[in-house]
């Protein structure tokens, strides 16, 4: 519904400015308080309950009373009869992601930064998280001022159809399986029927799905997630920090975090992996802030606080260089404002040692240096750390952590109390977490070995003590972590695995403790995780079905709690992919089905919810290209067909969004082929046609994108195969030409579609009677996949097209080829053309 030129209370509707998935958004003008403001009308499938509302404003409220200069505001929440409307300071300007588009200094970028920065230092002491932290939801006024847009609302637009709803009653769904029966879980089991009931609202923390199609299906915008948000977690304030990372350096670098030519999949899984592109050529401070926010371990973050102090040292370091030659030996002086707050900080720490000397002086000199540590440590990770968050000057933590080290190098762990051994390490585990920010990561390998040396001395004094089993664990896991940060994958395993180990001790010891039943969960899924990065993926498997168990207890401990409904449905679909690259089809259908039914269950109870929608849209697209490779093209057209559906509904909501209009276009080229292996190659050639409108339209806008580029490349190519199919042969290589050109110097993801344009090059040869040049187009495309088809770990689409090759040059190579293949239960129907012809 149109509200231009209507009236809402005192604001007159003057335009329509543009529109979104969640609605439209007008400018208006606040006739009471004479100002121009923003109005987002919300769908009436986004109206707020009661509770939500009232959170919002409160929320609403408590920004506007920070009057930060860079918070977009919310004024007002209005009910209206078709929906809500939300009262927005209105800003004129561009997005950031415009901006970097367009190019920035270094200057403009360490400001940007900076303000972004404090942004998030006023809301998160203020309790509030973006959640959604994203170069499109910062503006750049014409002056230059950052405005950061929908701080939290995403939170509450989710809640819209979320929790508060009525349960649903799922009917009963069989889940056939044809393969081994290896693994159950609780609520779906294999090969027994799925009922689920009461499923109540599972709220989705990001933009979009993880999932994909071969060609780069990308649904949402999971670009920018933090790893706990791509895998369905609870967030902290910890979450924006990851993200305020990754816009940071594809501000710095001028390129997105994640590769071009990575999938929508590819990029959810390395997502909840942590594991962005590497940075390069990047001055240090810049680099070693950027990898410590991208930290995967949420601890392991610098605060915003942390975050805005780095960013304003890096700003003034060439000031600092002016002033380098006027520095004395001794402590440097706190500048400015944090002045005052450092002599105070002084006169402290002076009187609580000097009590301290006293105190101690009659009790010998152990007793001396236990006291001496424990007021160094309690200081630094209390009183100290917390005055210094307040104005923003942890790097003066440095000077009191090198201090403490040199206290915990002199003692020795039998001269500390139980207390004071678990203290020291948690303060040495802070001290190497500070090294990490400063990009010091072998300095703080030291600080996190020190610990393990203290909490393992714990446990030998006390072996069942659960805090010093948890210490640690903790100090294995920060080992590992910084393992991790050195791309050492082999050394990280070896200590989350004794990280792990220390959760399922903690768990068999307290089963009725939650905490030690998630620590344990925990364990298990970053075992997982670094497994698969390894390519272990037998071995990650086995971790993710513990998660997954322990996920389901947890979930069925509290049925009404959606968030535990949804963190089952994101392991369902990690052991779903795992077992899909093992080539275990059928297996890797039945757990996508499993997450099928609780987003069947809740779109159909709310319609509206559009991150729901572009979920199943997904979810659709996993079962249909499992379909398609098992050769079942009848049940992938309908998989494919029910997917387009949801996704030409978002498209029409909002035709600016450009991951909708490319998904759209990926689901049609899908259909394409599936009709043109039916026969139908009108129809194909239709669907390709609306395809190719669509990524060319998407093109106009950003000729420069490589992503859309090599999308384009891959359309072609199936409209050349549809020629073919229509006796077209010379048409069809006439748009191989075109394919060669967009898939030219293509990355490795991209070469087996360069050749299959081979392969099929060489069929329009064959049927113009030039067989000697179609040979020769056969053994280009065998040369081009051979080196990685050959590889243990290759996966079923890159055999595929090396079997083609193959069979076509009558290599008898392609029988234990095809014999893999089949063990896959891998029947594609282009392959099994190919073996009739």
């Amino acid at each position: 519904m149109d509200l231009s030129g209507k009236r809402l209370g005192h604001i007159r509707v003057e335009r329509l400015l543009g529109g979104g998935g969640m609605g439209d958004v007008y400018e208006g003008f606040d006739e009471k308080l004479t100002r121009r403001v923003a109005l987002k009308a919300l769908h009436r499938g986004e109206r707020l309950d009661e509770e939500a509302r009232t959170r919002l404003i409160r929320e609403a409220r408590t920004l506007s009373q920070l009057d930060h200069p860079n918070i977009c505001r919310i004024y007002d929440y209005i009910e209206g009869p078709d929906g809500d409307v939300l009262v927005l300071e209105l800003i004129e300007g561009h997005t950031l992601q415009h901006a970097i588009e367009a190019g920035l200094t270094r200057a403009d970028r360490l400001r940007i930064a900076r303000d972004i920065a404090q942004v998030l230092v006023a809301a998160h002491r203020a309790g509030i998280i973006h959640r959604d932290l994203k170069p499109e939801n910062v503006m750049l006024t014409g002056t230059g001022q950052v405005k950061v847009l929908d701080f939290g609302l995403a939170r509450w637009i989710e809640r819209a159809s979320g929790p508060k709803r009525a349960p649903v009653r799922l009917a009963s769904v069989r889940l056939r399986v044809e393969g081994p029966r290896e693994e159950q879980w609780n609520a779906f089991a294999i090969d027994e029927t799925l009922e689920l009931d009461d499923l109540t609202g599972l709220p989705i923390d990001f933009d979009g799905p993880a999932a994909a199609t071969a060609a780069g299906l990308t649904v949402g915008t999971p670009m920018f997630m933090s790893p706990e948000q791509a895998r369905g977690e609870v967030l902290t304030a910890a979450s924006d920090m990851y993200s305020f990372g990754l816009l940071l350096q594809a501000m710095f670098t001028a390129r997105d975090p994640y590769p071009d030519t990575a999938t929508g999949r590819e990029i959810m899984i390395k997502a909840a992996q942590g594991q962005s592109l590497p940075l390069d050529g990047l001055e240090r401070e810049v680099t070693a802030l950027i990898t410590s926010l991208k930290s995967l371990a949420p601890t392991d973050r610098p605060t915003a606080v942390d975050a805005a102090a780095r960013l304003r040292a890096i700003m003034e370091r060439p000031k600092r260089r002016a002033r380098r030659a006027a520095v004395g030996l001794g402590v440097a002086v706190i500048a400015l404002g944090a002045a005052k707050y450092t002599v105070d900080l002084r006169h402290e720490r002076g009187l609580a040692l000097a009590a301290q000397q006293r105190a101690v002086h009659a009790e010998g000199e152990a007793v001396r240096r236990r006291g001496q540590a424990e007021e160094l440590v309690g200081f630094m990770v209390g009183d100290l750390r917390r005055k210094l968050e307040a104005v923003g000057r942890l790097d003066v933590l440095d000077a009191a952590a090198t201090k403490a080290l040199d206290y915990t190098a002199a003692l020795q762990p039998e001269e500390l109390s139980q207390n004071d051994l678990l203290r020291t390490s948690e303060a040495l585990n802070q001290l190497g977490d500070v090294r990490i920010a400063q990009g010091r990561l072998d300095d703080a390998m030291g600080v996190f070995e020190r610990s393990l040396k203290l909490s393992d001395a714990a446990v030998r004094r006390q072996p069942g003590d659960p805090a010093s089993l948890l210490a640690a664990g903790t100090s294995h896991f920060w080992i590992g972590n910084a393992f991790r940060l050195r791309g050492d994958n082999d050394h990280a395993l070896q200590h989350m695995l004794l990280y792990m180990n220390a959760g399922e001790r903690l768990a068999a010891m307290y089963p009725d403790r939650e905490q030690y039943q998630l620590e344990r969960g925990y364990g298990h899924s970053t075992v997982a995780a670094i497994l698969e990065a390894k390519g272990q993926l037998r071995e990650a498997l086995g971790h993710y079905v513990k998660t997954l168990e322990l996920k389901q207890a947890h979930a069925e401990a509290a049925p009404d709690d959606p968030e535990r409904r949804y963190d089952v449905s994101i392991t369902l679909n990690h052991i779903g992919y795992v077992r899909e690259r093992l080539g275990d089809l059928h297996l890797a259908r039945n757990y996508y089905l499993g997450e099928t039914a609780i987003l069947t269950a809740l779109c159909e109870r709310d319609p509206k919810q559009r991150q729901w929608k572009q979920h199943l849209a997904t979810n659709h697209n996993y079962i249909g290209s499992l379909a398609e490779s098992m050769g079942d093209d009848e049940e992938s057209l309908t998989q494919r067909q029910a997917e387009r559906t949801i996704e030409q509904e978002l498209h029409q909501l909002d035709p600016a969004n450009a991951d909708w209009a490319r998904n759209l276009a990926i689901t049609e080229m899908g259909i394409g082929d599936l009709l043109r292996r039916r026969g139908d190659t009108a129809g194909a050639l239709a669907s390709l046609d609306r395809s190719e409108r669509l990524l060319r339209q998407l093109l106009l806008a950003d000729p420069t994108r490589v992503a859309w580029q090599r999308t384009l490349g891959i359309v072609r190519l199936s409209r050349a195969h549809a020629l073919l199919a229509a006796k077209q042969p010379a048409a069809a290589l006439s748009v191989l030409n075109d394919v060669d050109r967009l898939l030219t110097d293509a990355a490795p993801y991209w070469l087996r579609f360069a050749a299959e344009a081979q392969l099929v090059r060489g069929d329009a040869l064959l049927a113009r009677g030039q067989p000697a040049a179609a040979r020769s187009a056969w053994t280009r495309a065998r040369t081009i996949v051979e080196p990685g088809a050959r590889a243990a770990t290759a996966e079923p689409p890159l055999l595929d097209i090396y079997a083609r090759a193959l069979v076509r040059l009558g290599d008898h190579a392609s029988e234990p080829v095809l014999a893999r293949l089949a063990a896959m239960d891998y029947a594609h129907r282009d392959l099994t053309i190919s073996l009739r012809q």
